[in-house]
């Protein structure tokens, strides 16, 4: 097999597991959750009108990549704003990024990792959700496990969930303002996925993550059956 057709095989396997999980090159849905992901001062700039642009060149450009079999490529110059939204954009398709050059021409250089894929929520379905939005319930966003205290790399939990043969759409961490463990969510593509993981998961690893209590769990619990009229009258 020549190395043209094995990258073309590929990139065939990215996307047909890409559109398993409704993820993809140009966009991924956007809901109330999607704010949640990014930090406030990175989303305030990126729903400038006069930055729509750029979003939509930056998504484009890490689209292309994840698409190519390339293993490192590098962007146009930018402002030091730019590169920022740049280096979180590109955590979330799993590529690896360092600033090169000085400035004013000063650029992001893209690395493919093992994780190297397109995302299950972009910077520009987060900027069309309204600001102040309250995140939706969970189903709304797909299937998801809450994550706290988390002391590992988003690499080492998605580790642990292949060890323990969970299918999952994607692990997505949220730095902390105040400095504390990360938390974040896992997302799956379906219910069965999410419970099979949540009763592998229980509540959590020790020295790795805890596991939030998922609000669907607790409202598709069975409720007690109440007791049948016969029963009452016999009393106890």
């Amino acid at each position: 097999q020549t190395d043209e057709a094995a990258g073309a095989e590929a990139v065939a396997r990215r996307r047909a597991m890409a559109e398993a999980f409704g993820r993809g090159p140009g966009g991924s849905g956007a809901s109330a959750f999607a704010p949640s992901v990014f930090k406030p001062d990175l989303l305030a700039f990126a729903r400038q009108p006069k930055h729509r642009a750029f979003m939509g060149e930056v998504e484009a450009a890490l689209d292309a990549f994840v698409e190519s079999e390339k293993r490192s490529g590098e962007l146009r110059p930018m402002t030091k704003p730019e590169r920022a939204v740049v280096h979180e954009a590109a955590e979330l398709y799993g590529i690896s990024t360092a600033s090169k050059g000085n400035e004013p021409r000063r650029y992001v250089h893209l690395y493919r990792t093992a994780r190297t894929s397109w995302p299950a929520v972009r910077l520009t379905d987060a900027c069309r959700v309204e600001a102040g939005a309250e995140p939706a319930p969970a189903q709304a966003a797909g299937w998801a496990l809450p994550l706290l205290d988390v002391e590992v790399p988003r690499a080492s939990v998605e580790q642990a969930l292949s060890f323990l043969d969970l299918a999952f759409a994607a692990v997505i961490l949220r730095a902390r303002s105040d400095g504390g463990l990360p938390s974040g969510t896992i997302e799956f593509a379906d219910e069965g996925s999410a419970r099979r993981a949540l009763a592998a998961l229980g509540g959590g690893r020790r020295g790795q993550f805890r596991v939030g209590a998922p609000s669907w769990a607790a409202a598709t619990r069975a409720a007690p059956a109440a007791p049948s009229a016969s029963s009452a009258a016999a009393g106890p």
